[in-house]
């Protein structure tokens, strides 16, 4: 629930890129993957990125090809 928090509600910046930076030492819990695809559906990584991509990739949501792309547009 801190992680989620951080990410999706915390006003300061920096302690979202610092729980995206994270967030992948939690894969093992059911709900974290679940969170991360609901806010890449609901583009929530434009302001974030390349924190949330990395995110995303280390997390094994997205592959190489497109971490490659969102960080290269």
């Amino acid at each position: 629930p801190l992680m989620k928090q951080a990410i999706s509600s915390d006003t300061d910046q920096g302690v979202c890129f610092a729980a995206l930076k994270r967030i992948h030492n939690f894969k093992d819990y059911p709900e974290t993957i679940s969170f991360m695809i609901d806010l890449k559906k609901n583009d929530f990584g434009e302001n974030y990125e390349p924190y949330f991509s990395m995110a995303l990739s280390r997390l094994g949501i997205i592959n190489v090809e497109e971490f490659k792309n969102n960080i290269n547009s």
